[in-house]
């Protein structure tokens, strides 16, 4: 039976997991050739911490089989985590725990995250009030069975507490993805290009 609920600290480097199987190919191109799996441990954590109710995880017989994870102030909520992350993560690359990934790599990512953020933050300059879907990924064998959606939904429920629109960057590639935000009510604002490729702005009115 299929469970869906606020993501638990145990469920975490499932959730990792999920997260490097489902967008490897972005993530190589970032990290190169060695993809930490600590990094998202942590960084998950992290996420936990910040926004406990907007980590939901899909669940069959205990196992994780996806999550997603909403933030209600997308600004507030990368503040939060670069604040809380910065001293373990340098600490993390200096110790060895994330194995394949130095200072100079580890600071160049996070410096490319920044310009991306602040690029899609001028393309959705008119929903600056906006919640978002930070990201939302779902076990290989287990999709075209629903849970996508209902992920999706689940967040967007814990948005409308909080805002009246939800917005989401999604890669132009990446068709199912687009189509299932279309289904739900997203429309395109504008695109952007990044390291990884081209992104697609979606908004919805919540």
């Amino acid at each position: 039976m299929m469970e869906y609920r606020i993501a638990k600290k145990i469920d975490i480097p499932s959730c990792a997991s999920l997260y490097i199987d489902g967008f490897r190919q972005q993530l190589h191109s970032i990290f190169g050739k060695n993809i930490c799996e600590n990094l998202f441990v942590d960084f998950l954590s992290f996420v936990s911490r910040v926004e406990k109710d907007g980590f939901i995880v899909a669940c069959e017989n205990n196992n994780v089989v996806g999550f997603s994870i909403m933030t209600k102030n997308p600004v507030k909520f990368f503040l939060k985590i670069s604040l809380l992350s910065f001293f373990p993560c340098i600490w993390g690359m200096l110790s060895g725990r994330y194995r394949g990934i130095n200072i100079y790599k580890g600071l160049s990512s996070f410096f490319d995250f920044l310009k991306f953020f602040n690029v899609s933050k001028k393309a959705g300059k008119k929903y600056k009030k906006a919640g978002q879907v930070i990201t939302m990924v779902v076990s290989e064998n287990m999709r075209g069975q629903g849970i996508g959606g209902k992920l999706l939904n689940a967040g967007i429920e814990y948005l409308k507490k909080h805002t009246s629109t939800v917005k989401l960057e999604v890669r132009a590639d990446n068709a199912p993805a687009i189509h299932l935000y279309k289904k739900n009510g997203f429309f395109e604002l504008g695109r952007v290009k990044s390291k990884v490729g081209t992104s697609i702005i979606m908004i919805k009115n919540l």
